[in-house]
């Protein structure tokens, strides 16, 4: 059975603005308020770490962290729907905007050579996300991805390589990115 940390939120309304402020303790660290009236769904476990910077979230939104480390920057929007699942380390800088239904994984499940899934043995590798980014809605990314700063990517799009360069980048039907910008 899962040890997970008990949390509470306190809700303070300043003005017409509400800020939430969650305690998770030692194990997940929220800003000392972030703008949002939606708080996401987080579960942390096995020595895993969730630091959140002033950012605001939409609905439905779910962070798990099974041992890795999770770190979202101040001035980030994530939209309705996405979630984060980390063994390794998801890093996203400051001012990104992650559209709807966005997917970020930074392992896979190992498969030995007669196709046998394993179901405790993964492979892992960190994503790392730049400042200025835009990652359009149902984007899916993949283990090792790091985008430089300043990057906008269209929707739908299955992130696997890298992208070291600032530009506009669009799947390219075949599985990978081209830059159209």
């Amino acid at each position: 059975m899962d040890k997970l940390r008990v949390f509470f939120i306190l809700l303070l309304s300043i003005g017409s603005k509400t800020f939430i402020k969650a305690i998770y303790g030692k194990s997940v660290v929220l800003g000392s308020f972030f703008k949002s009236i939606y708080v996401p769904y987080i579960r942390c476990r096995a020595g895993g770490k969730i630091i959140i910077k002033n950012v605001n979230f939409r609905s439905g939104v779910s962070i798990f962290s099974d041992g890795g480390l999770l770190e979202i920057n101040e001035g980030t929007f994530i939209n309705s729907g996405c979630s984060f699942n980390t063994r390794k380390k998801i890093y996203l800088g400051k001012n990104v905007l992650i559209g709807e239904g966005v997917k970020f994984y930074d392992h896979n499940h190992q498969v030995d050579d007669f196709y046998n899934v394993s179901f405790d043995l993964f492979d892992e590798a960190p994503i790392h996300i730049g400042d200025n980014c835009w990652i359009g809605s149902n984007c899916v990314v993949l283990k090792g991805v790091s985008i430089c700063n300043n990057v906008v990517i269209g929707a739908g799009t299955i992130l696997r390589k890298n992208i070291e360069e600032s530009g506009i980048f669009v799947s390219d039907g075949m599985g990978g990115v081209k830059k159209i910008k």
